[in-house]
């Protein structure tokens, strides 16, 4: 893929980033309130809860160590080990996989135990995207890239899961 004319973006230009909230394990019971964690598996989900949401769905969470990126379409709770981040522009389901693949592909490696991503590490992320006639991010032109070009490349299990549990909702 040709970058040639993308721009970079700071994190914080895009979204608004925080911190997740800590709950001690008796403060909380098995229930359906997804729960994130520092997890790189399970979309980040570590276990459901029966807690209130912290946090609208349509959002992204990295994780603080090597910085999972992951798209939560739903309500939910995320431990202190992730920084959440509510976009500033209209955000869809296709624009948040290629936004979290860009994420997962250029910081993983900068990030570990002794050197995690906290919230102001997080803000200051650049990330390079394409750009509209403008110079502003070309959100038109990453969803259709998702949907036309990477979409039908996916695994069928894969295919299923973002037919049946996003591609069909509207945002």
């Amino acid at each position: 893929m040709d970058t040639t004319g993308w721009k970079w973006f700071r994190l914080d230009t895009l979204f608004h980033i925080d911190a997740g909230h800590y709950y001690y394990p008796s403060e909380y019971s098995d229930g359906d309130t997804p729960y994130c964690s520092a997890s790189a598996e399970n979309n980040g989900i570590g276990k459901l809860i029966d807690v209130e949401p912290d946090f609208d769905g349509n959002q992204l969470i990295i994780g603080k160590i090597k910085c999972p990126t992951f798209y939560q379409d739903s309500p939910f709770c995320a431990t202190s080990d992730v920084n959440v981040l509510t976009p500033k522009f209209k955000m869809t389901p296709y624009i948040a996989l290629f936004i979290a693949t860009i994420i997962n592909r250029s910081e993983g490696y900068k990030w570990n135990y002794g050197r995690q991503c906290r919230v102001n590490d997080t803000k200051q992320i650049r990330i390079k995207l394409p750009v509209d006639t403008n110079g502003a991010p070309n959100y038109k032109w990453m969803e259709r890239y998702i949907k036309e070009t990477i979409i039908p490349k996916m695994p069928s299990r894969a295919k299923l899961i973002w037919g049946g549990n996003l591609i069909a909702r509207k945002y």
